[in-house]
């Protein structure tokens, strides 16, 4: 019999954002808001993720964060900037 469990490989999508980790991402999301920083950490599950320098621009107006999480429901997409 053969014990040896099954390769289970990686979602596309998860090894595309390994990928991008340590480069500068630009997040847009539901509300309109976008948020460009550094992309430091994300956890596949529930797709949320944490910038560090970053910047968030709504309506004009620009809001500097050393660190943010964001929640992953919130995001529509993510790209490289």
């Amino acid at each position: 019999m053969n014990n040896q469990q099954p390769v289970r490989r990686k979602p596309p999508f998860i090894v595309e954002l390994e990928g991008m980790l340590g480069t500068k991402v630009f997040v847009k999301l539901k509300s309109g808001r976008v948020v460009v920083g550094t992309l430091k950490a994300f956890e596949p599950v529930h797709m949320n993720i944490v910038l560090v320098g970053a910047v968030e621009l709504f309506e004009g107006s620009e809001q500097d964060h050393e660190k943010i999480i964001i929640r992953g429901d919130s995001i529509e997409y993510i790209s490289t900037a």
